[in-house]
């Protein structure tokens, strides 16, 4: 963890014989002679001294990091209007990603309430040649990033917005940023399907925070945090106003090329939150790209100090049906209110819509925190999507959850390839290792068979699945996801 961003001056007066070392900025080691005792030094929350004694045969590096984690888990921990923002879900597959000189990675959140940011934090998978700092820059961001289309955000050529001209610039001619341009124009990506939608500087204005931002140093395979009132003025924001933070590799062109390496999350669904700025990659147009296929995993701390709307803590996410009769679909919220003043959840809405449909409206039941609501009847091969927002006593309204689908199977053959593996091989996927278990030689091959994924699918609706059937070829690999003796049993017999 980083710590030279937690205190910045520090006074020290003593009239014992001590040895003073100044570590990173604002830390003090202070080894007493006489006692050989080591203390690290830092100015309290009320502006005075506080001692933190360095363990027996622990290294001042671990001390720092030691201290800067118990203050972060003070900040995740805290009840009331401490609260931690992040958009990247830590449950699904996971990948490091590369930043290259002079690259910039971007993320922005959406404020439930008005309040004031205390931190930001990140972790840095790896750093790869001669690459030490990065610059940090907090941005009020330009609030149309909340409704770029689904189909800008693969990551590819399409994900493409633009850029700002720089004539200074030996490394491609081109800079994310307004204020280093030489042409303030921005420039709109070609060939990009969305370009009408998406060719606009997706970071808005620059935050009062620290003008030009703050240039830290990287640690390699660990997190770092900035407390920003240390390092510049306080960052504001109101209920709705997203802001955001770029961080951009300040390594030199010219050499072997080095790596801000960063991990990175599978995004799972709209919006998307974290966006690339590509200096010079030949292998997509330069300039800012929408990496809907993945988030950074950074976060932010904030304080809250206007009333909160509830908190949608978890929604069911529902798996592919073989029924298609309406679903209930249960979720968890719950609501609180850090100025003191009334709290609850007043009501609860699921929005619903199937394939290219428009959304359908309608109310949960139940009380705080648990509340289910239906989804409506599909047919086979559709795809129901749905989310829910809430509604608390001083009717503040909740942001929309994340947005789910799932789909109803359509069976289309006779012959049920039934895939329960535990995991799956590197390098492979489900539909790339099937056909060689069903006898194809390639994915162009016309299927004669349909697919029941376990692992993904569940088991509860396999039974009535496998009755629709003549033949079914279970396809275990290695070991079997789930034990499906019985079922078999049942089919075999029938």
């Amino acid at each position: 963890m980083n710590t030279e961003l937690l205190y910045r001056t520090l006074t020290v007066k003593s009239k014992t014989r001590i040895v003073v070392q100044f570590l990173l900025f604002g830390w003090f080691l202070i080894s007493v002679i006489y006692a050989q005792e080591r203390v690290l030094y830092r100015l309290s929350g009320n502006g005075g001294q506080e001692a933190i004694p360095i363990q027996k045969n622990e290294t001042i590096q671990a001390a720092l990091q030691r201290i800067s984690k118990e203050q972060l888990t003070s900040f995740e921990t805290a009840t009331g209007s401490i609260q931690k923002i992040k958009s990247y879900d830590s449950t699904v597959s996971g990948s490091n990603f590369g930043f290259n000189h002079q690259d910039v990675q971007f993320i922005w959140f959406n404020a439930e309430a008005g309040g004031t940011v205390k931190s930001i934090v990140w972790h840095n998978y790896g750093l790869t040649g001669d690459i030490g700092k990065a610059t940090i820059r907090a941005w009020k961001v330009d609030s149309r990033v909340a409704t770029i289309p689904v189909t800008a955000g693969a990551g590819g050529s399409n994900s493409a917005m633009g850029y700002y001209l720089d004539a200074a610039d030996g490394d491609g001619g081109v800079t994310a940023f307004k204020n280093n341009a030489t042409d303030t124009t921005f420039k709109p990506a070609l060939g990009n399907p969305d370009s009408a939608a998406v060719s606009f500087d997706p970071l808005g204005r620059e935050a009062a925070w620290r003008p030009n931002g703050l240039q830290v140093t990287l640690n390699s395979a660990q997190w770092q945090s900035i407390d920003l009132l240390s390092w510049g003025d306080s960052l504001n924001f109101s209920q709705g106003e997203l802001f955001g933070f770029t961080l951009q590799n300040d390594s030199p062109p010219g050499g072997a090329d080095a790596r801000m390496e960063m991990w990175a999350y599978a995004n799972t669904a709209t919006p998307f939150h974290s966006y690339k700025f590509y200096e010079t990659d030949l292998s997509r147009p330069k300039g800012w790209h929408i990496r809907g296929d993945f988030e950074w995993q950074m976060y932010v701390i904030v304080e809250y100090t206007t009333d909160t709307p509830p908190k949608i803590n978890n929604l069911q996410q529902l798996k592919t049906a073989f029924n298609t009769n309406p679903r209930t679909v249960s979720a968890n919220i719950t609501d609180d209110n850090p100025t003191g003043g009334t709290k609850g959840v007043a009501s609860v809405n699921l929005y619903a819509k199937i394939n290219s449909g428009g959304w359908t409206q309608s109310a949960m039941t139940g009380t705080e925190p648990n509340y289910t609501g239906t989804l409506p009847t599909a047919n086979p091969g559709d795809t129901v999507f749905y989310y829910v927002t809430a509604t608390d006593v001083n009717n503040t309204v909740s942001n929309p959850s994340l947005t789910y689908s799932y789909t109803i199977f359509k069976i289309t053959n006779n012959i049920l390839c039934l895939y329960n593996g535990r995991s799956i091989p590197s390098g492979k996927t489900v539909a790339s290792m099937i056909p060689s278990y069903m006898l194809k030689d390639s994915l162009t091959e016309e299927r004669f068979y349909d697919v029941w994924d376990v692992k993904i699918n569940g088991i509860t609706e396999i039974p009535q699945l496998l009755t629709h059937y003549q033949i079914v070829n279970e396809v275990t690999g290695d070991g079997g996801f789930a034990d499906l003796t019985s079922m078999a049993g049942v089919f075999l017999s029938g």
